[in-house]
């Protein structure tokens, strides 16, 4: 299920990629400037489940919060 507010969308579902499971469900935010995003979470050491790739759809990466919950960074394509 998507959420559009203004330019921006919240993500809660899952996929078969990314099902939820014990570790935690799957919860995506978009960003206003996706490579501005991955460099701030490198340069303050966050953990990265999934190093940033792109898909047909977006671009994203998956990230640990600080307790260990994880969380999707993404950017949608243009339409």
């Amino acid at each position: 299920m998507e959420y559009e507010f203004g330019p921006y969308a919240l993500s809660l579902g899952s996929s078969p990629m990314f099902k939820p499971s014990p570790d935690g469900c799957s919860v995506a935010l978009e960003v206003e400037n996706f490579d501005e995003a991955v460099a701030q979470l490198k340069q303050h050491n966050v953990k990265f489940r999934i190093e940033p790739m792109a898909t047909p759809i977006c671009s994203m990466t998956m990230v640990y919060d600080p307790d260990g919950n994880c969380i999707c960074i993404h950017k949608r394509k243009a339409k």
